[in-house]
């Protein structure tokens, strides 16, 4: 992850947030900023501010995986224990700044659960590193279902009529912001704002000139690849996650942008759309 690919991904996120606060603004009036916990949507209805904060948290589900911010919680609880053999000395005082500050942001098992309610996770791992539990969730299907449909579309011959297929990608999308909207509702836009902070923050630490010389390279990527087994436990493979996290919040955004037509199963889709090669990214980092 360069800093450059990391504040356009994070950038996305927190202009998503802005839009969903708008809405939010206009559904429950000037109080919305400070209500933690929004009252949830239900009744199959699909929500085009809950979806941007489902849009967020998938990417910040996928970053997890690819290792923030847990490589950098774990760089300070290391460098604060002194059980990390690392040379960070000349970045003490930044790292103990963050870890001092730790119970003022959600936590890696609190980001977990969430994450697992949404996505159902239950096929990932938890901070712990152990099997994360399933949360219950359609998305996996439904996710699948419209990544196909829409890889269908992008790939048909040009001679080939679209309607069918974009009706069958119509339908997929409904199903999957209906379910979107009922579980990435209540605190789930609170706890967005606060991750997305908290990554930033995180890569402001690794791109540091002082962490960056311990760590023996400024790209996050080679760093936390480099350095996972020593700081985690375990390997961790950066990249592949990081592509998906973009595809996966292309595709959720596409949603929320088009959820009025999406409910109507009106929405149109054109093989070129952005969405379209979204899908296909994805389709390109599914592990195997």
């Amino acid at each position: 992850m360069t800093p450059a690919a990391a504040r356009r991904g994070l950038d996305a996120c927190e202009r998503a947030l802005a839009l969903q606060l708008a809405e939010a603004v206009q559904r429950f009036g000037a109080a919305a900023p400070s209500i933690i916990d929004l009252p949830p949507v239900s009744g199959g209805r699909i929500d085009a501010g809950t979806l941007r904060v489902a849009s967020v948290l998938a990417w910040a589900s996928e970053v997890e995986q690819a290792g923030m911010p847990a490589f950098v919680e774990a760089l300070a609880d290391g460098a604060m224990k002194g059980t990390l053999l690392l040379p960070i000395d000349a970045g003490g005082e930044r790292l103990g700044r963050y870890w001092r500050a730790r119970h003022e942001r959600f936590t890696a098992d609190e980001r977990h659960e969430l994450y697992a309610r949404i996505f159902d996770d239950g096929a990932g791992v938890s901070a712990a590193g152990e099997p994360a539990e399933a949360g219950g969730s359609l998305f996996p299907a439904l996710f699948q279902t419209l990544i196909e449909a829409l890889i269908e579309i992008g790939r048909a011959p040009t001679t080939q009529p679209l309607g069918d297929l974009i009706v069958r990608a119509n339908v997929a999308a409904r199903d999957l912001a209906a379910d979107l909207s009922m579980r990435a509702g209540g605190i789930a836009a609170y706890a967005a704002r606060d991750i997305v902070a908290h990554v930033r923050l995180a890569l402001s630490i690794l791109g540091s000139a002082d962490i960056a010389r311990a760590l023996g390279t400024g790209d996050v990527s080679h760093a936390i690849e480099l350095h996972s087994p020593t700081v985690l436990g375990h390997q961790i493979s950066p990249r592949p996650h990081l592509a998906r996290a973009e595809a996966v919040h292309t595709v959720i955004s596409w949603l929320a942008d088009k959820a009025g037509d999406v409910g109507a199963l009106s929405a149109r889709i054109d093989p070129t759309d952005a969405v379209v090669r979204a899908a296909e990214a994805w389709r390109i980092q599914e592990p195997s």
